[in-house]
C-alpha cells in the first residue's frame, strides 16, 4: 500500500463533506428536520466528489485504482489489487 499527502486546499473540501455528514446525522435524528438532513446529504456527497475530482486532477494515475482517504492522517491511501474488494 502507498500513501499520499493531500493538499489542504483539498483536505478543506473533505472536511466540509464531513461537517455536512455529521449535520445530516443531527438532522435524522431530529423529527421535523427530513428537509435538511436531505439538503446535508447532498452537500456531503458533493464536496466528496469535488474532492476526489480535485485528487485525480494532482494525481491522474490513481484513477482507477481502489484509493481511500484518511480524515485523520490526511492521507489516501492507494491499495494494492489484492486489497480491492472490486477486483
Amino acid at each position: 500500500m502507498e500513501s499520499l499527502k493531500v493538499p489542504e486546499e483539498i483536505r478543506e473540501i473533505f472536511d466540509d463533506g464531513l461537517a455536512a455528514q455529521n449535520c445530516r446525522d443531527e438532522c435524522i435524528n431530529s423529527l421535523f428536520k427530513a428537509k435538511r438532513a436531505i439538503y446535508y446529504s447532498k452537500k456531503h456527497l458533493q464536496a466528496n466528489r469535488k474532492a476526489w475530482e480535485l485528487i485525480f486532477e494532482v494525481w491522474p494515475e490513481l484513477k482507477g485504482k481502489y484509493c481511500s482517504y484518511s480524515y485523520r492522517s490526511g492521507l489516501v491511501t492507494i491499495k494494492d489489487d489484492a486489497d480491492n474488494p472490486a477486483a
